[in-house]
């Protein structure tokens, strides 16, 4: 990717092996690379899909048997069939000269590479197949999860608001607890305002995943639009309002500054954007449904 290949670049200066520890012949140290690289080819590409697997010919036949093939989707599977065959001879030849000591030459590098091709048509197959209702179950699938994770930064937020308000209570500070300061008490009557929001806002996807999948996705792109830059303001807040406790590992306000992060990593919608708003996922799945 860089083009460079540092791996096929080293060289080793004035070295000596002591004949005692030379493995195999002498001089014959990049025979040996190869036949490893060989065999590594070969175990990519000669293992045979097993019947459980989704992108097995079996399971792409009964797919098709519920979908109902045309004509054109039988041809491609009889196509996929024939190259999952041919794969399967390549193979055995090449366990044929493995067991009589032979190194698999080219013919490893080509099963690999057949076994690639195989898997992408095994994808394009069963993709063809399922047609549009593969789309839209990973689409229910995908909303489903963010409604799902909606509720545990709903449960975090809570706890978090929490141990910041008990906090505030016990903590003093120039003679007074500092939950008795104007700063620290508006700072947590944000909190329980985003806690508020935040639940409205769930309880709404959690009914219409339950009562009106047609308009799940606009409410799921709602929840984590404002609940995940939500939680994450209020767990910010707690580690600022915890004081030098709050940066420490032997507390636990790190715990759902960092659950937060890990969200928004695996959901983008689910942290603020660059410019501090929301991250658009509703803006996205609005533009997405006029499409």
């Amino acid at each position: 990717m860089s083009g460079k290949a540092p791996f096929n670049e080293v060289y080793l200066d004035d070295v000596r092996i002591p004949a005692d520890a030379v493995i195999g012949e002498v001089n014959a140290g990049w025979r040996a690379a190869v036949t490893m690289l060989g065999h590594e080819r070969v175990s990519i590409g000669a293992a045979r899909p097993s019947r459980s697997n989704a992108l097995a010919y079996d399971a792409l036949v009964a797919l098709a048997r519920r979908t109902g093939a045309a004509g054109t989707q039988r041809e491609r599977l009889a196509e996929f069939y024939a190259h999952e065959r041919a794969l399967e001879q390549v193979n055995l030849r090449m366990r044929q000269q493995a067991a009589a000591g032979e190194p698999p030459g080219a013919r490893g590098s080509v099963a690999k590479f057949a076994g690639a091709l195989l898997a992408r048509r095994a994808v394009e197959t069963a993709s063809e197949l399922a047609g549009a209702d593969a789309a839209a179950v990973l689409d229910l699938v995908a909303d489903l999860a963010a409604v799902a994770l909606a509720a545990e930064q709903v449960g975090g937020l809570e706890r978090a608001m929490e141990l910041t308000v008990d906090y505030a209570k016990v903590r003093v500070q120039f003679g007074r607890p500092i939950g008795s300061y104007q700063a620290v008490k508006h700072g947590c009557a944000e909190m329980y305002c985003a806690w508020e929001h935040a639940v409205a806002v769930l309880r709404h996807a959690a009914w219409t995943a339950d009562h009106d999948r047609a308009a799940l996705p606009l409410a799921a792109a709602l929840a984590q639009t404002y609940i995940g830059p939500a939680y994450f303001q209020v767990a910010t807040a707690m580690v600022q309002y915890h004081g030098g406790i709050g940066y420490t590992w032997e507390h636990d306000a790190h715990l759902y500054y960092k659950r937060q992060e890990l969200a928004a990593a695996g959901y983008p919608g689910a942290a603020p954007s660059p410019a501090g708003g929301p991250a658009g996922s509703v803006e996205h799945t609005a533009a997405k449904g006029s499409r």
